[in-house]
């Protein structure tokens, strides 16, 4: 796949970023050491994932769910396979372990759905 010269701004650096990834690697490690909050939960994500739209990504399970199934906004780049959630454990105590048990389940769904082509592990 080569650069299109009629694309500019976010279209180009799009286009340049997936190239630099599917030279490079398909996984992502959100690593949760010392994650204390949800909220530090998804800067880590953020930050840990190339993701399309990370902007517009909403921030939540539901979004994350949105994101990993239907390519919703927060989105891993294409060609992506596998994002590994590790050190996960400080994740359990929030909101009484549902928010951990979330992860897992959208783990378990994406494994469980014949047609995705990324696994998201949750260690």
């Amino acid at each position: 796949m080569g650069l299109e010269p009629s694309l500019h701004g976010a279209s180009l650096r799009l286009q340049m970023r997936t190239l630099v990834h599917n030279k490079s690697m398909s996984k992502f490690i959100v690593d949760c050491t010392n994650i204390k909050s949800e909220e530090e939960f998804w800067d880590k994500y953020l930050s840990s994932v190339d993701t399309v739209e990370g902007d517009l990504f909403g921030r939540n399970l539901d979004a994350l769910w949105d994101a990993l199934h239907a390519g919703g906004p927060g989105a891993p780049i294409e060609g992506t396979k596998l994002i590994s959630v590790r050190n996960s454990d400080s994740l359990k105590s929030f909101r009484e372990g549902l928010f951990y048990d979330h992860l897992k389940q959208i783990s378990y769904d994406l494994r469980s759905d014949p047609g995705s082509l990324l696994s998201f592990r949750v260690l």
